[in-house]
């Protein structure tokens, strides 16, 4: 009862080292659950034979999206991921599930209310990925998150920005030095300082400090996020003396709105990158390597 798919052609030959493999090799082409396909009809025939237990319904970028199916006794989760990273992703999905299905942020450690629609048996969800963005959906029990009613803020929310350009103040520490930074002249500002001249071979964290003044008119309650941009490769933000919190991949974005104020504002941002500008092995010395340091733009959207 279990498909067996054969990409591209049925076996030659067995890793066992049997010479005649003809009489098995029959029986897998008699067996109905055995089916010869090629790669580009592969999808066609998983959902032909209705194996597959979620449908993208609508979008364009949908061959980024990526997802895990986990089932336990009392929930379904599904672990989606948007590859690509510069284009986002917004999609309904349908689910051959039943149950109430919530949004979880793991980033945020936080439930949002899911926006769907019951379509016959199953249940269509509206997906909403920035670049290189990850999100749960999980079905379980109606009655424990009926009262759920925030709802996960996306671009389409954040119609404004402010571009903070410096100018920047920068310090830089090792490991070993951490939490007490050295003033680094050689940062101008934003941009990759693994570039010859500046710190090609610094594995470490780089300090970015500056004032930036505020005064957009703000409405109470209304979302406040910074967006770091380009960031290589962790991100610790503090703000007026406020910790805000941290980031390890994109999309880069905090939640400002409980520690920005109107008027001068102190931002710090800690970026850390990876030991592999300062160990030089006979792998990684061929490798191309990545950026360092805060990229930008840093922007506040609002």
């Amino acid at each position: 009862g279990i498909y067996v798919f054969f990409i591209g052609g049925y076996p030659v030959r067995s890793s066992q080292g049997k010479k005649n493999i003809s009489p098995l090799l029959a029986v897998l082409k008699a067996n109905p659950y055995c089916i010869l396909s090629s790669y580009n009809n592969l999808v066609s025939y998983i959902i032909f034979l209705g194996l597959n237990d979620i449908e993208v319904l609508s979008d364009s970028n949908s061959k980024y999206l990526r997802y895990y199916h986990y089932i336990n006794k009392e929930l379904e989760l599904y672990f989606f991921t948007n590859e690509d990273k510069f284009k986002g992703i917004k999609a309904k999905v349908k689910f051959k599930v039943k149950g109430h299905p919530v949004l979880y942020d793991p980033m945020d450690n936080k439930l949002y209310k899911a926006q769907f629609q019951v379509c016959e048996d199953n249940i269509v969800v509206d997906i909403t990925l920035e670049p290189y963005e990850s999100l749960f959906v999980i079905f379980g029990p109606q009655d424990e998150w009926l009262d759920i009613n925030m709802r996960r803020l996306t671009s389409d929310d954040l119609a404004n920005e402010y571009v903070i350009e410096g100018g920047w103040e920068c310090g830089i520490a090792t490991a070993e030095e951490y939490p007490k930074f050295r003033p680094a002249p050689m940062i101008k500002g934003l941009g990759n300082v693994s570039l010859p001249g500046i710190l090609p071979s610094f594995s470490g964290t780089i300090l970015y400090k500056t004032v930036f003044y505020f005064d957009a008119d703000i409405n109470v309650g209304q979302p406040i996020i910074l967006d770091l941009g380009e960031v290589y490769e962790t991100a610790y933000v503090r703000l007026n003396g406020y910790e805000v919190g941290a980031r390890i991949c994109p999309p880069y974005r905090l939640d400002i709105s409980r520690y920005i104020i109107r008027g001068q504002n102190l931002l710090e941002i800690e970026v850390t990158n990876t030991l592999v500008k300062k160990i030089h092995d006979i792998f990684s010395r061929f490798m191309p390597q990545e950026p360092s340091g805060l990229i930008g733009p840093v922007r506040i959207l609002y």
